[in-house]
């Protein structure tokens, strides 16, 4: 039962999926809509694959799967990406998820 809330290896991989998204589309860049766009759903691709392979590892339930959204998140909200495209990022990912 304590492993339902053991969410210490789904908080990584909202960190590291940050981390990677960040790398993929810093801030610091001079977008175009076009290429925001773009580099935006490469990113997306390569979230989406880390995540499946963390799932088929991983069994993720609620708490966990809220865990590492509010991770990933957070970290892009700190980081000062847009808080709209973030809760769309973080919603899309947790449909993923599911």
């Amino acid at each position: 039962m304590f492993g339902w809330f053991d969410a210490r290896e789904a908080k990584e991989l909202g960190k590291s999926i940050a981390l990677m998204f960040m790398e993929h589309v810093p801030l610091q860049a001079k977008w175009t809509d076009k290429s925001f766009r773009n580099k935006s759903r490469l990113a997306m691709r390569e979230l989406e694959s880390k995540a499946d392979a963390f799932q088929r590892s991983h069994a993720l339930n609620t708490y966990k799967t809220a865990q590492m959204a509010n991770t990933f998140k957070w970290m892009l909200l700190d980081a000062g990406y847009e808080a709209r495209y973030v809760e769309e990022l973080t919603q899309w990912l947790v449909a993923r998820m599911r």
